[in-house]
């Protein structure tokens, strides 16, 4: 094969020359342009910023996206927070020589700047209020206008207005703004007519030093719109925020949520996302840098709306937000602020034993039971007697002794002491059992009201828990609806997406507020054991693993992942709950009592009563006939010892006695039941226990995974790799994992409450030196089982 040899000086050459030529001259010129500085002249507001400073931001975005084409230089034009010197600022840019373009990183600048009538060299207005606001040239997605480009929320402002008007109904508003923004919003009529919500406004003006704006709302003002206050120091804004806030005024803010942490009620302006908005004000300078106009640039940028209240001023104000706002809603300060200190476990069971109602009617029936004990004491002492009689005979009659006075009085004073009645004794004998079955009674009360706390106390954390991660995805499936929605717009998927993510964020507001009254019913339930009002707040503080164990966690994890130790384990607990058991205590001392009730009823067959009785008696006055002074040893005393025993009671005693020897065996089965129960119950509790416990490590690593997945396929929903049905499986997948984490963490501490109840002893209850006692207990009867059960396998 020939191969063919191209002439220097044919069409081949001299096309191959210019296309050389061609490319030489686009490199040296943009060699040039990347030698040659581009100056961007930054207008800021004034030389202080009480907001936020964004002239930063803007500057470091466009450096890094012209990085390699342009040598970025700035020049500072600061004004002085007045018209005039902002205005001025603009005249000084645009008449530099040096400056190539005008970028506006001042709030009250942008405004300014956008009410020119000319501009004459490319000029940036990124923080422009909305179109509704201040009427801005505008050709479809673009300014039109020679050299301009702005930025503003394509956010119908009448939805900023429904939105509020949904927590709070309202017909009048009072907007207060900077005077910047009122000078560029204009005819403020004009600005009534073109939003058209159905509400009238009222402007109050800011002028950077008069701080007492209080002072100039109106005492009928409904509510106040902050649309911006650049000027005013932070700690001025609070005072204004407190004093409105004071007189039941709404304080709305327009501009983002610093306005609401420092008091005002709420906002729908998540916090500027600053950095996209340099981003997009970057890449607006750069195709500008590239040869594009600026008049050609887009100016919409999509505005982010989530509802935030400061949940604090609504209560300031009296407002109580219905609920499908809350669910909805971020919420700051959302609850009251707790009373008293704060309270673990143990706090909260100290709390029940003082203040639960059942609690304390209980030991008032320990004090009863203790008096029927004196009460039944009393037939065994002494009874001492006095008695007076005043007596009148008929002076008449001849029926009257001789000797004896017409009237005469007489007193006498007696003795009583029971030698031995069986009955008497035994009836004092059971009342003190029966009161010590009534202790050991309070006792399982007690109990049974602490594991009570101690459960509603779990539950409340996690149902606090529980809100929030309910509360997180809902956040979660608004951002992904914004993502789907930034995906149709450009044709990346269909409103199919759109619309499943609408449901999602349906379905997760529907939670949140489940959620939200299950933390309410918790609350309340706490309240309701503690004997506290249903809205009060307590502060809890967060629940370890540990917290109701005396041992430590490798201890108990050592225990239960052997299965011969896990065994010793359940039978120690097992003993110790029939030894602590006061339901156990109880009905010994109910059976203690009924066998001294048969003893008693079988002695009355042949054992009498044997009782003493002294009495002495005498005359201690006369008068009328046959009266004289008192006789000398008229007086008269006598001791006696009786014994009585019934001879026939028609069968009674009989009767009574299989009745009392009906009542033992009757208790000795419900004793024998109860030991079947406890330890039913233990065994029950500890199973459940150790399953709790193994399933922690295992949904706590489900959830990680299921986090992870989210992420990736987050990204590829974003990149386009991924559908809706896929994302959306990710997100429940996770939802669900993480509620099962809390669930089972709580599973746990839960079934620790309950073994620890079933077991007759709350280790959280004990001190110090009981816990370790208990542990050292513990270790002694695990060794004890090792060395038997060594010594049984090497036989």
């Amino acid at each position: 094969m020939q191969q063919s040899k191209r002439n220097p000086s044919g069409p081949y050459f001299r096309l191959s020359l210019q296309w050389c030529v061609a490319v030489l001259t686009i490199s040296l010129s943009m060699a040039v342009d990347a030698a040659t500085p581009v100056r961007v002249a930054i207008i800021t507001d004034g030389p202080e910023y009480q907001m936020q400073d964004f002239a930063p931001t803007f500057r470091q975005e466009l450096v890094a996206l012209t990085a390699g084409e342009f040598e970025v230089e700035f020049l500072e034009y600061s004004g002085n927070w007045s018209r005039t010197s902002i205005e001025g600022a603009f005249n000084s840019a645009y008449a530099d020589p040096n400056v190539d373009l005008v970028l506006v990183s001042g709030f009250a600048a942008t405004q300014l700047g956008g009410a020119r009538e000319a501009y004459p060299k490319p000029t940036f207005l990124p923080l422009m209020l909305n179109a509704e606001l201040v009427v801005m040239p505008r050709v479809g997605n673009s300014s039109g206008t020679k050299n301009l480009n702005y930025l503003t929320d394509t956010v119908a402002f009448a939805e900023d207005l429904e939105t509020f008007r949904r927590l709070l109904s309202f017909d009048e508003a009072t907007v207060v703004a900077d005077a910047s923004v009122i000078e560029a919003i204009g005819d403020t009529d004009a600005v009534q007519q073109r939003i058209g919500a159905g509400v009238d406004f009222s402007f109050v003006v800011h002028d950077g030093s008069d701080h007492d704006l209080g002072a100039r709302i109106p005492a009928d003002v409904e509510v106040i719109l902050l649309g911006g206050l650049a000027r005013m120091p932070e700690d001025e804004l609070t005072r204004f925020l407190d004093e409105v806030a004071d007189r039941g005024i709404a304080a709305f803010s327009l501009t983002g949520l610093k306005e609401v942490k420092l008091g005002a009620l709420a906002s729908d302006t998540v916090d500027l996302d600053l950095v996209r908005l340099a981003r997009k004000t970057a890449l607006n300078v750069q195709a500008v840098l590239l040869g594009g106009k600026a008049s050609e640039q887009e100016v919409g940028i999509e505005g982010k709306r989530e509802l935030t209240i400061n949940m604090q001023t609504a209560r300031k104000i009296g407002l109580s937000p219905r609920f499908d706002v809350l669910s909805e809603a971020v919420l700051i300060n959302a609850e009251p602020p707790a009373k008293g200190v704060r309270v673990d476990l143990r706090g909260v069971a100290d709390m029940v034993l003082a203040q639960n109602l059942e609690v304390a009617a209980g030991r008032i029936e320990v004090e009863i039971g203790e008096a029927d004990v004196v009460r039944a004491r009393s037939g065994l002492l002494p009874q001492l007697g006095v008695a007076a009689a005043l007596n009148q005979r008929d002076s008449s009659s001849p029926f009257r002794s001789i000797g004896s006075a017409e009237n005469s009085t007489d007193g006498a004073l007696t003795l009583n002491q029971m030698l031995y009645s069986e009955r008497t004794v035994a009836g004092y004998t059971q009342q003190q059992l029966n009161q010590r079955a009534t202790t050991a009674g309070q006792a399982a009360l007690e109990l049974d009201r602490i594991s009570d706390a101690a459960t509603a106390y779990l539950q409340t954390l996690s149902a606090e828990i529980q809100l929030q991660i309910q509360q997180d995805n809902l956040t979660l499936s608004k951002t992904n609806l914004d993502l789907a929605r930034n995906r149709v717009r450009i044709g990346a998927s269909t409103a199919a997406d759109e619309f499943r993510w609408e449901s999602s964020v349906a379905t997760a507001r529907t939670a949140v507020l489940a959620a939200l009254a299950r933390r309410e019913q918790a609350h309340e339930r706490l309240n309701f054991i503690l004997n506290r009002s249903a809205d009060e707040r307590l502060q809890l503080a967060p629940a370890a693993k540990t917290d109701p164990f005396s041992m430590t966690e490798k201890e108990y994890n050592d225990l239960i992942t052997n299965p011969r130790r896990s065994r010793w384990f359940a039978e120690f607990i097992v003993t110790d709950g029939l030894n602590m058991s006061p339901e156990l205590a109880q009905i010994d001392a109910l059976i203690a009592a009924a066998e001294r009730d048969v003893k008693a009823k079988s002695r009355a067959f042949w054992l009498p009563d044997f009782s003493l009785e002294v009495q002495y008696s005498d005359n201690l006055n006369q008068s009328g006939i046959g009266s004289g002074p008192p006789l000398e040893g008229a007086n008269d005393w006598g001791v006696s010892v009786n014994a009585s025993i019934p001879l026939f009671s028609g069968g009674l005693r009989r009767a009574e006695l299989d009745q009392a020897e009906l009542a033992v065996r009757q208790l000795t089965l419900q004793r024998a039941d109860i030991v079947n129960r406890i330890e039913q119950n233990v065994l029950s509790a500890y199973h459940a226990l150790n399953t709790s416990y193994l399933s922690i490590e295992l949904f706590e690593a489900a959830a990680t995974a299921a986090r992870k997945n989210l992420e990736l396929v987050t990204d590829g929903y974003r990149q386009g790799t991924v559908n809706v049905i896929e994302l959306l499986d990710a997100q429940n997948q996770s939802l669900q994992a993480d509620l099962n984490a809390n669930d089972a963490v709580n599973q746990f501490l839960l079934d620790v409450i309950t073994l620890q109840r079933a077991s007759g002893e709350f280790d959280f209850m004990l001190s110090a030196a009981n816990q370790a006692a208990l542990t050292e207990r513990l270790r002694s009867f695990i060794e004890s089982r090792a060395v038997e059960f060594e010594r049984e396998r090497q036989r």
